[in-house]
């Protein structure tokens, strides 16, 4: 989880630090008996930053899943699946606009990596 912390930059401005989120993709991509529990926590955080009305954290969160579902393309992207959906529905049940839009691009990114 300290890999998962660390993409986050402590100014939310900042969105994902780049060289921690490499780590994260390089460590999911080795460990990927380790992805049902990167995936389960990038979600826990998202919900946890929209339910606090913290959307530039749950932005860099959805930012982060896209990036290693577009990583993790081969067989264990359905490992991802649920807990992605997950993150699209709270996105697109938020009373925020731009992650409403967020969640909508997300799930159009998705489709398109499937394909």
């Amino acid at each position: 989880s300290s890999g998962i912390n660390a993409e986050y930059g402590v100014d939310p401005q900042d969105g994902l630090v780049k060289g921690e989120m490499q780590k994260l993709t390089y460590y999911a991509l080795t460990n990927p008996r380790k992805l049902d529990r990167i995936d389960t926590y990038l979600a826990e955080y998202l919900k946890y930053y929209v339910d606090h009305r913290r959307y530039d954290f749950a932005k860099i969160a959805m930012k982060a899943m896209e990036q290693l579902l577009q990583a993790c393309r081969s067989a264990s992207i359905n490992l991802f699946v649920e807990s992605f959906l997950r993150m699209v529905q709270k996105l697109l049940e938020s009373p925020e606009a731009s992650l409403q839009v967020l969640g909508s691009t997300s799930f159009v990114h998705f489709v398109n990596i499937q394909e």
